[in-house]
Protein backbone atom coordinates (compact mmCIF):
# COMPACT_ATOMS: atom_id res chain seq x y z
CA UNK A 1 0.00 0.00 0.00
CA UNK A 2 2.90 2.32 0.52
CA UNK A 3 4.23 1.79 -2.49
CA UNK A 4 1.44 2.47 -4.28
CA UNK A 5 1.00 5.84 -2.66
CA UNK A 6 4.78 6.74 -2.95
CA UNK A 7 4.76 5.48 -6.66
CA UNK A 8 1.31 7.27 -7.63
CA UNK A 9 2.78 10.74 -5.88
CA UNK A 10 5.63 10.41 -7.89
CA UNK A 11 3.96 9.58 -11.21
CA UNK A 12 1.56 12.87 -10.54
CA UNK A 13 3.91 15.07 -9.47
CA UNK A 14 6.38 14.18 -12.61
CA UNK A 15 3.62 14.00 -15.36
CA UNK A 16 2.98 17.84 -14.58
CA UNK A 17 7.39 18.40 -15.83
CA UNK A 18 7.21 19.96 -19.46
CA UNK A 19 9.74 16.75 -20.83
CA UNK A 20 9.11 13.97 -23.24
CA UNK A 21 7.86 10.67 -21.46
CA UNK A 22 10.39 8.49 -21.48
CA UNK A 23 12.42 11.59 -19.53
CA UNK A 24 9.26 11.55 -17.23
CA UNK A 25 9.76 8.22 -16.50
CA UNK A 26 13.36 8.12 -15.80
CA UNK A 27 12.93 10.87 -13.19
CA UNK A 28 9.73 9.10 -11.91
CA UNK A 29 11.74 6.34 -11.36
CA UNK A 30 14.59 7.98 -9.97
CA UNK A 31 12.07 9.90 -7.48
CA UNK A 32 10.40 7.29 -6.33
CA UNK A 33 13.34 5.21 -5.34
CA UNK A 34 15.20 7.80 -3.44
CA UNK A 35 11.58 8.19 -1.60
CA UNK A 36 11.33 4.76 -0.30
CA UNK A 37 15.05 4.71 0.28
CA UNK A 38 14.86 7.88 2.53
CA UNK A 39 12.07 6.07 4.16
CA UNK A 40 13.56 2.71 4.99
CA UNK A 41 11.08 1.39 2.39
CA UNK A 42 13.37 -0.07 -0.24
CA UNK A 43 11.96 -3.34 -0.43
CA UNK A 44 8.81 -2.02 -1.76
CA UNK A 45 10.62 0.12 -4.17
CA UNK A 46 9.53 -2.59 -7.23
CA UNK A 47 5.99 -1.88 -6.70
CA UNK A 48 6.25 1.93 -6.41
CA UNK A 49 8.21 1.87 -9.73
CA UNK A 50 4.95 0.12 -11.16
CA UNK A 51 2.35 2.00 -9.61
CA UNK A 52 4.64 5.13 -11.21
CA UNK A 53 4.25 3.58 -14.45
CA UNK A 54 0.36 3.07 -14.25
CA UNK A 55 -0.14 6.13 -13.43
CA UNK A 56 2.23 7.64 -16.33
CA UNK A 57 0.63 5.36 -19.11
CA UNK A 58 -0.35 8.10 -21.91
CA UNK A 59 -2.94 7.73 -24.61
CA UNK A 60 -2.89 10.25 -27.40
CA UNK A 61 -5.94 11.60 -26.32
CA UNK A 62 -5.80 10.82 -22.89
CA UNK A 63 -3.92 14.00 -21.54
CA UNK A 64 -3.39 15.32 -18.04
CA UNK A 65 -7.01 14.01 -16.60
CA UNK A 66 -6.18 10.29 -17.58
CA UNK A 67 -3.38 10.54 -15.27
CA UNK A 68 -4.84 12.20 -12.54
CA UNK A 69 -7.89 9.68 -12.77
CA UNK A 70 -5.13 6.70 -12.81
CA UNK A 71 -3.74 8.84 -9.60
CA UNK A 72 -7.14 9.09 -7.57
CA UNK A 73 -7.72 5.64 -8.46
CA UNK A 74 -4.66 4.28 -7.05
CA UNK A 75 -5.21 6.31 -3.80
CA UNK A 76 -8.79 5.16 -3.27
CA UNK A 77 -7.11 1.70 -3.31
CA UNK A 78 -4.64 2.74 -1.01
CA UNK A 79 -7.30 3.67 1.27
CA UNK A 80 -9.66 0.97 0.98
CA UNK A 81 -6.72 -1.50 1.71
CA UNK A 82 -6.53 0.84 5.10
CA UNK A 83 -9.71 0.53 5.94
CA UNK A 84 -10.26 -3.40 4.88
CA UNK A 85 -6.43 -3.57 7.32
CA UNK A 86 -7.63 -1.60 10.73
CA UNK A 87 -11.50 -3.12 10.41
CA UNK A 88 -10.21 -6.58 10.39
CA UNK A 89 -7.45 -5.45 12.84
CA UNK A 90 -10.35 -4.61 15.01
CA UNK A 91 -12.47 -7.55 14.90
CA UNK A 92 -9.44 -9.75 15.37
CA UNK A 93 -8.09 -7.71 18.31
CA UNK A 94 -12.11 -8.35 20.37
CA UNK A 95 -12.39 -11.92 19.02
CA UNK A 96 -9.14 -12.69 20.26
CA UNK A 97 -10.25 -10.71 23.49
CA UNK A 98 -13.19 -12.63 23.93
CA UNK A 99 -11.37 -15.88 23.37
CA UNK A 100 -9.22 -15.36 26.14
CA UNK A 101 -11.54 -13.71 28.60
CA UNK A 102 -13.70 -16.97 28.14
CA UNK A 103 -10.64 -19.44 29.17
CA UNK A 104 -9.55 -18.03 32.11
CA UNK A 105 -13.01 -17.27 33.43
CA UNK A 106 -13.65 -21.07 33.86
Amino acid sequence: MKANFIGAVSGIIVYALPLELYLKIIIGIAAASLLCKYLNLANVSRSAVVALIIVMIERQDDGFTGSLERFLSVTLGCIIGLLITVTTAIIIKFTHRKIIQSIYKR
